[in-house]
């Protein structure tokens, strides 16, 4: 079996144009890509599990309920974040911020 790499699937969809500097919703755009065509279904669960299990982790940090990464990684770090910040996360997804508790930045 061959193992999926989130950010190769990450870097695809950057390259394909579905995600860019003001995307909100990596999930959207993943959804975007496979229906055309542009990533597979596989990949599409990589990238999906990768971006909603870090969002979740954020959450459960904060303590608060968010569907997107601006927010969850607003609520953990206590800082201000931008569309901008995320962009950034989902280019180098192994130095993606990480936090041991809500608020620590």
């Amino acid at each position: 079996m061959v193992t999926i790499d989130p950010q190769d699937v990450f870097n695809k969809v950057i390259e394909k144009g579905f995600y860019d500097r003001n995307s909100l919703y990596m999930c959207c755009c993943l959804n975007a890509a496979m229906a055309q065509s542009a990533i597979t279904y596989n990949e599409y669960c990589v990238g999906t599990s990768a971006a909603m299990g870090y969002v979740t982790q954020l959450n459960e940090l904060s303590g608060e309920s968010h569907d997107n990464l601006i927010h969850a990684l607003e609520s953990a770090s206590g800082k201000m974040t931008e569309s901008e910040d995320t962009f950034s996360i989902y280019t180098d997804w192994a130095n993606r911020p990480m936090f041991e508790d809500g608020n620590n930045g």
